[in-house]
């Protein structure tokens, strides 16, 4: 015959707590590096002078300009142009 189970090892969902202790802790077994290994490697090469950061914003604001800017009026520009000829085209042949 089985042992009763008493009601303290057992949770709400009716699962046993030993076997859910059992089971290994992700954030236990794991082994972190500390921090400062990290950030030994990176510091070097993110430390940039003031003129590499300034052509660095100047390569983001070109960017921006040539992909965001550049084709939205254009497409604004586009289509006042198109409906400016769709209008004289109208009048002339109406």
């Amino acid at each position: 015959m089985e042992e009763p189970i008493d009601r303290e090892h057992v949770d709400r969902f009716g699962r046993l707590n030993s076997i859910i202790d059992s089971i290994p802790n992700e954030d236990t077994d794991l082994e972190f590096s500390s921090d400062e290994d990290y950030e030994s490697d990176d510091t070097d090469e993110l430390k940039l002078s003031p003129q590499e950061q300034w052509e660095e914003s100047l390569k983001q604001i070109n960017s921006l300009v040539s992909f965001v800017i550049f084709p939205l009026i254009g497409k604004i520009l586009g289509r006042r142009f198109s409906h400016t000829l769709w209008r004289l085209y109208d009048l002339m042949y109406e």
